[in-house]
C-alpha cells in the first residue's frame, strides 16, 4: 500500500483546513490521536492474549502414553 508523502500530507492538511476552518483543526486532531492511541492499545491487548493463549498450549505437558500390563497372573490348582 503507497504511504502519502509530505507533498501530499499538505495538500489534505490544507483541504482539511479550508473545511473545518482554523478554529476546529485542533480538536480533530486530538480526536484522531485520541481513536488511534485506543486502537494501539486495543490491538496490542489482542495480540497479547493471542501470544499467551498460544504460549500456554506450547507449553502444557503431553499427556504419557498408558501402558498396559502384559504379565497374566495363572492360579495353579
Amino acid at each position: 500500500m503507497h504511504m502519502p508523502g509530505p507533498t501530499e500530507l499538505m495538500v489534505i492538511g490544507l483541504v482539511a483546513l479550508l473545511i473545518f476552518g482554523p478554529k476546529r483543526m485542533p480538536e480533530i486532531g486530538r480526536s484522531v490521536g485520541h481513536a488511534m492511541r485506543e486502537f494501539r492499545r486495543t490491538s496490542q491487548e489482542i495480540m497479547d492474549t493471542f501470544h499467551g493463549a498460544i504460549d500456554n498450549v506450547m507449553e502444557e505437558p503431553r499427556p504419557a502414553p498408558t501402558r498396559r500390563s502384559t504379565s497374566i497372573t495363572e492360579e495353579e490348582d
